[in-house]
């Protein structure tokens, strides 16, 4: 009768097998790498191509993607602890650059995130009380005639927290904003403000990614709000009165001295010209963007 052997694997082979199984996890990584690396050269290649230079009046362009936005030092995925720095201009319209510096009411409140909307790095903020990016200047727009894009996402899952994406003055009683408010019947939804809070109310903002697309004609003049290219119904066409703004805050709203209505989420591309933009203009900076950032544009 004969005895069944069984062959246990040489160290030899055992060692091919891990040489192999090591070098697909490295071809794996390698692969991963290659593809957020194909990510960003296409949207720096669409950035560059992109309709928002050969339009008159650029005022202010702060995007994640290019070479010019960050410092070397901080294009990599931080830690939640670590607080971006600096967010730079990069409108070839101007040789004054503005340049946004962070102020974090804890470490990490505000930090670079290399893969947000569409994998592409993005501005990401916690909601810290008092976390913010100051511009350096106003962006130059006469008598607060504008129009402005923002590329977003709100993490927050609450329609009990108002959250501020930018505020174009020092006080609330001076220049406008873009904030998800809580307004009395307006819960959860979002607002073209102007001083305190009495502006433009649109439909509920949601928790995927959007491109806000925004035109106001000064104080007392009127306003209109596109979401992904689709116009939203306000509910009032007039602006409240406002004082010219004299500040450019990111991520936060500052009201009775004191810093409210943090943004929680992520901020991708902010786009601002001097004066209301002609419709197919508008159209072609906001194909731009929904095509970088993988949104539907209607």
């Amino acid at each position: 009768m004969r005895k069944s052997k069984s062959k246990a694997f040489s160290l030899i082979e055992l060692s091919i097998v891990i040489l192999i199984i090591g070098i697909l996890i490295a071809g794996v990584t390698q692969g991963s790498r290659l593809i957020a690396q194909m990510k960003i050269n296409t949207a720096r290649s669409l950035t560059k191509s992109a309709p928002v230079t050969s339009i008159k009046g650029l005022s202010l362009w702060l995007e994640t993607t290019s070479e010019e936005s960050f410092a070397d030092s901080e294009t990599q995925e931080f830690t939640t602890a670590t607080t971006l720095a600096n967010w730079y201009d990069i409108n070839p319209q101007s040789s004054a650059k503005l340049t946004g510096t962070t102020t974090a009411s804890a470490a990490g409140d505000i930090y670079y995130k290399a893969s947000g909307i569409n994998g592409l790095p993005t501005v990401a903020f916690k909601g810290g009380a008092t976390s913010r990016i100051a511009l350096s200047a106003v962006p130059a727009v006469t008598g607060d005639v504008s129009t402005t894009f923002v590329v977003y996402r709100d993490t927050s899952a609450s329609t009990a927290t108002q959250r501020s994406a930018f505020w174009n003055g020092a006080d609330a009683t001076v220049g406008w904003g873009y904030i998800k408010t809580t307004d009395g019947s307006n819960d959860g939804t979002r607002q073209i403000a102007t001083a305190v809070n009495a502006g433009e109310i649109g439909s509920a903002m949601t928790a995927v990614p959007e491109i806000a697309s925004m035109t106001i004609s000064g104080p007392g003049g009127t306003a209109a709000l596109y979401i992904n290219g689709t116009a939203v119904s306000l509910t009032n066409g007039t602006l409240a009165s406002f004082s010219t703004s004299t500040a450019f805050t990111i991520g936060n709203y500052y009201a009775s001295s004191a810093w409210a209505n943090p943004w929680k989420g992520y901020i991708s591309e902010i786009i601002m010209y001097d004066g209301v933009l002609k419709a197919e203009d508008r159209k072609a900076v906001e194909d731009y963007l929904g095509k970088k950032y993988g949104i539907k544009v209607r």
